[in-house]
């Protein structure tokens, strides 16, 4: 499964043409989904299915950042830019370093560590309806 981190490295230049190409809402959206997905079926599968979703997710994962920092840097002026990212970083870190690793550890630790995974995919997928709200400047 080393050759799925591989291929995380052209996934930004990628991902990148993608929002260029279709807009930075619906690929952040689509991004999303998958991501979202293979995460909530790491919980579902085992065998040759397992590895084809451990494959899958850290390429979906990576895929994220690209348009949601295009996204951030759009939303408000320049002025405020620093402190969007300063305070984002943070609250993410925080949240998907920190938060749902333990509770996926926790629920892990009670014999549900497959329903800490979809959990996880679920919420992942219920916010890639998030996009279609984002309101950019006028001025980009």
């Amino acid at each position: 499964m080393t050759l799925s981190r591989m291929f995380t490295l052209p996934m930004p230049f990628v991902v990148g043409w993608l929002s260029d190409r279709f807009g930075l809402k619906p690929t952040l959206s689509v991004v999303l989904l998958i991501t979202g997905l293979s995460t909530l079926l790491l919980g579902v599968f085992t065998g040759s299915f397992l590895k084809v979703v451990i494959f899958i997710q850290p390429l979906s994962l990576v895929s994220f950042f690209p348009p949601a920092f295009a996204a951030l840097s759009l939303i408000d002026s320049r002025e405020t830019r620093n402190t969007m990212v300063s305070f984002t970083i943070p609250i993410a870190f925080l949240i998907g370093g920190g938060l749902v690793p333990n509770l996926i550890g926790i629920l892990g630790d009670n014999d549900f560590f497959s329903v800490g995974f979809m959990l996880a995919g679920g919420f992942i997928v219920a916010g890639a309806a998030l996009p279609a709200f984002l309101k950019f400047r006028k001025d980009h």
